[in-house]
């Protein structure tokens, strides 16, 4: 169970590489189906979406500073496509990166 707990704070993301709901329960050595019934007892969330929430918290970081163009920050997040990440990221708060990123100025 402490194993699991840790997932519910999963901000992990490795540059370069795809997150998807398999790469916590490989590492956790469990069931992608299993974990995920365990993170939404634990947090009513299931794993996608804990995943899909983590990433939208670090875009929004790299989204604060004009250091990284949009594009490059969904290939650092992970993402094959930019245009993947904008849906994700509109979905989710309802404003487009670039949207998100003005509202800084």
């Amino acid at each position: 169970m402490k194993k699991l707990e840790c997932y519910c704070n999963y901000a992990k993301y490795r540059k370069g590489h795809k997150i998807s709901c398999i790469t916590p329960a490989a590492e956790a050595k469990v069931s992608p189906r299993y974990l995920s019934d365990m993170l939404r007892a634990l947090t009513g969330q299931n794993t996608q979406q804990l995943i899909h929430e983590k990433l939208v918290k670090k875009a929004k970081e790299k989204l604060s500073t004009p250091e990284l163009s949009v594009s490059e920050i969904a290939y650092q997040l992970g993402f094959e496509h930019p245009q993947s990440f904008g849906k994700l990221f509109k979905t989710k708060t309802h404003l487009s990166p670039l949207e998100f990123r003005h509202s800084f100025n």
